[in-house]
């Protein structure tokens, strides 16, 4: 399963095309489903709210921030392997609102899932490596 990483919501003619999940734990303001061209949303995999507020913070220790939240994927585990096995086989791509220096969930989620994924496909779950495809940069 390829992996594709995308902050922002609102990049609809982007080529990324696939099964397209949004991440933040918040709706965007003033968005729909369907403006958004979204598959599902998967707001429990965002950042808590806890760690989305001391990013904001002046000074603000990122790799704990990071370290808070795959702790907080890994209390999760067992709903994602239930998200990743209903993603239909084409890319999946991680739609996110949020944007912050520093701190980035979109792309710590895509990190963990692409681990994740690695760990499953060597139990012989999924059947494809993950590609991390968010660098090119025609897509930026």
């Amino acid at each position: 399963m390829d992996i594709v990483t995308r902050n922002w919501c609102h990049e609809k003619d982007h080529p990324c095309s696939g099964y397209r999940v949004l991440i933040d734990r918040n709706w965007p303001e003033g968005e729909s489903r369907e403006s958004m061209l979204l598959d599902a949303w998967w707001s429990e995999l965002g950042a808590s709210d806890e760690v989305c507020r001391a990013r904001l913070e002046k000074g603000a220790d990122i790799e704990q921030l990071r370290q808070t939240y795959i702790d907080e994927l890994n209390a999760r585990r067992p709903d994602i392997i239930r998200y990743l096995e209903n993603v239909p086989a084409e890319p999946l791509v991680l739609v996110s609102v949020v944007s912050s220096t520093g701190f980035k969930a979109a792309e710590i989620l895509h990190e963990y899932l692409e681990g994740l994924l690695g760990d499953e496909e060597n139990s012989g779950r999924f059947s494809s490596p993950p590609c991390y495809l968010a660098d090119h940069k025609e897509w930026e």
